[in-house]
């Protein structure tokens, strides 16, 4: 969903219109475009980094990224994407009428969902920036219906999350240092083959352990199991040659030694394998049961009826299917349980008490939803929708002021056209200056028209 988002953000509608399931397929259809990249080198690897956008006004690179961030309930609650209409008539109402209202909150608030944005995906949106060599990015705060408001947060401001009073070049340095070698250990292990690795580090274990196994092994032709390896990497830092923990290391800006070892596990192929079940188990991470689906057989068939707008697909034949039927033998003992499993790649549990609540403020937010387009609709106030500019202006006038005039040649209100607009937004110079740095910039916003 968030590529599609990014898509939609950046293309035309009748090129966008062209990716939906819906669109017939051609072959004139395919993009010819190149898309944009930047690489950076490391001792042993290549990296590449996708480029999204690009902004003459924006300090350093002027190259940032789109990131699609999803609310809370569409990330915990994924299966409740919509609206379920029966006839036409609501019959419950999915996350896709959840709202975001207010800046600070605990819910329903741009505050909660930048604190999960710290707490989650900062860090490999740092790793990914620093990679590409990108000034920041451009999150898009949306749920299945709508977008709430985009934010630009600069490399500068990420970092003051994650490590301040920290130097987040230095980290990364040492991680992917760290990984080098571990890769270099991996790569050695089945003669220059290629593998599949599985990662596991494990809460509250200063450990990381690493499964390898071939990754074209054929048991008819090799006459024996795939064979597997453990591997388990441990490090200790140190600060001026004294141990010290992690987030010290990090936030310090004393010399930062890292003592690793990595080490092969003496235990045989069953064991290994089995450790490999349970991290599997671990990292596994179980839907929920969407609104109206109570029982697993409920479940089997809501799962061979998605069809994302596109036709509905024929019910599937392979794991899910096989797996269903031993599912629905098993149902009555397992009814009560919480977990549910189709296959060894989904599972599901009944929805928690905060789900439900999730699913309540959706609930609500769509009536309020309903309501205002409602009133609007009655008031017989039409919605203001701007054309595209035709061209941005950078001026810096005799009092170092830097002022950015927007000039839009048309717009539309219910259809009918309104005469141009020009708006300019006006800064000081060390104001704008000063953005990557995480001050705020004052501006003032003239025009000759408004439009809400």
């Amino acid at each position: 969903m968030g590529t599609m988002l990014e898509r939609f953000l950046v293309l035309p509608e009748p090129k966008f219109k062209k990716l939906l399931r819906s669109s017939p397929e051609s072959v004139d259809d395919c993009d010819s475009q190149r898309e944009a990249y930047r690489y950076a080198m490391s001792d042993s690897f290549v990296m590449q980094s996708q480029l999204d956008c690009t902004d003459s006004p924006l300090p350093g690179t002027r190259v940032f990224d789109i990131k699609a961030r999803a609310a809370v309930p569409i990330r915990l609650d994924i299966l409740n994407y919509e609206v379920c209409r029966t006839n036409r008539v609501p019959l419950y109402i999915r996350l896709s009428g959840y709202l975001i209202k207010r800046l600070t909150g605990g819910l329903e608030s741009f505050e909660k969902e930048y604190y999960d944005l710290v707490c989650s995906a900062f860090l490999k949106y740092i790793f990914q920036a620093r990679i590409g060599n990108v000034g920041g990015v451009l999150v898009a705060y949306h749920n299945t219906a709508r977008i709430f408001g985009f934010q630009y947060i600069p490399l500068e401001e990420v970092e003051a999350h994650l490590y301040d009073p920290g130097d987040g070049s230095r980290l990364f340095n040492k991680c992917l240092r760290l990984l080098e070698c571990i890769l270099e250990e991996v790569v050695g292990v089945y003669d220059q083959q290629s593998v599949r690795c599985t990662f596991d580090k494990r809460d509250h274990v200063d450990e990381m352990v690493v499964f390898v196994e071939p990754a074209n092994w054929v048991e008819e032709t090799e006459g024996k199991p795939c064979p597997m390896t453990q591997l388990e990497a441990k490090v200790e830092n140190h600060l001026n040659d004294a141990p010290s923990r992690g987030s010290m290391a990090v936030a310090s800006d004393q010399p930062w030694l890292i003592h690793w070892a990595i080490s092969h596990s003496a235990a045989d192929g069953e064991d290994i394998r089995s450790s490999l079940t349970q991290s599997q188990s671990r990292q596994l991470n179980a839907l929920h049961f969407p609104a109206g689906v109570r029982t697993l057989s409920e479940m089997v068939a809501y799962w061979d009826n998605i069809h994302f707008g596109g036709p509905i697909s024929k019910p599937s034949t392979g794991d899910l299917s096989s797996s269903s039927s031993n599912a629905n033998a098993s149902e009555d003992k397992t009814e009560g349980d919480e977990w549910r499993t189709l296959n060894r790649c989904l599972a599901f549990r009944t929805a928690s008490p905060q789900i439900e609540y999730l699913r309540r403020l959706a609930r609500e937010g769509h009536d309020a939803t309903m309501r205002a387009e409602a009133e609007e609709a009655s008031s017989g106030k039409g919605k203001v929708v701007w054309g595209p500019a035709d061209f941005l202006r950078d001026v810096v006038d005799d009092d170092q002021n830097r002022q950015l005039v927007r000039d839009v040649s048309e717009s539309t209100v219910d259809g009918g056209e309104v005469g141009g607009v020009s708006v300019s937004v006006k800064e000081s110079c060390d104001s704008a200056a000063g953005v990557g740095d995480g001050s705020r910039a004052k501006c003032s916003l003239d025009g000759s028209s408004h439009g809400h």
